[in-house]
């Protein structure tokens, strides 16, 4: 089930409307729209009729800044005038379930994970493009009044030679970027909140990224909470390592959660605002092993030939 909003309805979860009435937030699994169909959206019937898969060779690529407090100390120090700190980004909460579940895959998918102080804008642009996945876990502000003003929140390049202040990257800059991917994981709050723009419709960081080279972007429409967020995404890259279809996959995903999920996280807010925006055909990863596991095969094999070799002898 392909949708496209229009206007207002950018900001529905289609998930959420259900068949019947009900009384248990449980039910959601079976009555609900998010049971019966693969739901994506898109942002016109022309895009959604284009086949734009992009050829790119490597499978994963992430981005946590975390927010630690090691992080925040070591921008004090950088900071030789107290009156020019960021006090906004020593507020930001810290984020380890984004850290966790980058590292994890990172592993699963063969990649490569930047993190902490590694994290920044610079490099993000830099080295972000032609993956298979760009993941991104941060922070992030949406902008209603001037939607391309809203901003992915990276950390601050303190070991680098560009202002101390250079951290944020706003949806305006992201359209200029290359950012050619089959899919690009935004799981800061409100990155698929759109605002409206005279002339251009419905502009949004997730329409940045598809803008961008993107062909399909995870999303939030909402303050999602992280741990949660976290949970389905980790459900999602499992099903998409199975060769499902990224639609049903986000589906599959939100109905394991809500099958572990128990009390208030049972809640809409906490699942029904991540969407698959643009395209939704599975992804084809790479499934090469690392270079220690070639040493290793190639060790192994050296020993058993060893090993054959002084039984014949004897």
């Amino acid at each position: 089930l392909i949708i496209i909003p229009v206007g207002p309805l950018y900001n529905l979860s289609f998930d959420m409307l259900t068949t019947s009435r009900f009384g248990v937030y449980s039910a959601f699994s079976k009555k609900s729209l998010l049971a019966q169909h693969n739901i994506s959206y898109n942002y016109s019937l022309l895009l959604s009729n284009i086949d734009n898969r992009k050829i790119v060779d490597d499978n994963f690529i992430a981005f946590t800044p975390e927010f630690s407090q090691l992080m925040k100390d070591e921008y004090r120090i950088a900071i030789k005038d107290s009156l020019d700190i960021d006090q906004t980004y020593l507020t930001l909460l810290p984020q380890p379930f984004s850290v966790s579940i980058a590292e994890d895959y990172t592993r699963v998918f063969n990649g490569d994970h930047f993190k902490n102080v590694n994290a920044t804008k610079q490099f993000f642009m830099k080295n972000a493009g032609e993956h298979k996945i760009i993941h991104i876990g941060t922070h992030a502000e949406s902008n209603n009044i001037s939607p391309e003003l809203s901003r992915l929140i990276f950390a601050k390049p303190i070991s680098e030679k560009q202002s101390l202040e250079d951290n944020s990257l706003y949806t305006y800059e992201i359209y200029n970027c290359n950012l050619s991917s089959n899919l690009a994981i935004l799981t800061a709050c409100e990155t698929g909140k759109p605002g409206y723009q005279s002339g251009e419709g419905m502009i949004s960081l997730a329409h940045a990224f598809n803008y961008a080279g993107s062909e399909s972007i995870l999303t939030s429409l909402w303050k999602i909470d992280e741990q949660s967020s976290a949970q389905i995404v980790s459900y999602f890259y499992d099903n998409l390592k199975k060769g499902m279809r990224k639609d049903r996959a986000l589906k599959e995903a939100k109905l394991q959660y809500l099958s572990t999920a128990g009390g208030r996280t049972l809640q809409p807010n906490y699942w029904a605002g991540l969407v698959l925006m643009g395209d939704a055909s599975p992804l084809e990863l790479e499934n090469g092993w690392s270079w220690w596991v070639w040493i290793l095969i190639i060790v192994i094999g050296l020993i058993v030939i060893g090993t054959l070799s002084r039984k014949r002898n004897h």
